[in-house]
């Protein structure tokens, strides 16, 4: 875990006083990877992929974050196997 000045030991990178880890992970670097990965194999769009990643930012904003997997499966874009495989 890389750490900067003011993080504690432990702390979520990107996780700011009063936020709760989970909305921190909007548009994460783990999701990030994700799509990408999915867009190289085939299974969603970019331009898919970049409203999905809006739609992350909206729902942490109004503190129901999700990841994007979750989010793929919720809209029927993707099954568990293919972004779980």
């Amino acid at each position: 875990m890389e750490s900067s000045a003011g993080d504690t030991v432990g702390s979520r990178a990107g996780t700011s006083a009063g936020q709760s880890p989970e909305s921190s992970r909007a548009g994460s670097g783990f999701d990030t990877a994700l799509g990408k990965l999915l867009v190289e194999r085939g299974v969603v769009d970019q331009a898919t992929l970049d409203s999905c990643m809006r739609d992350l930012v909206e729902r942490a904003a109004q503190q129901q974050p999700t990841t994007l997997r979750d989010l793929l499966i919720e809209r029927r874009l993707a099954s568990t196997d293919q972004v779980d495989g």
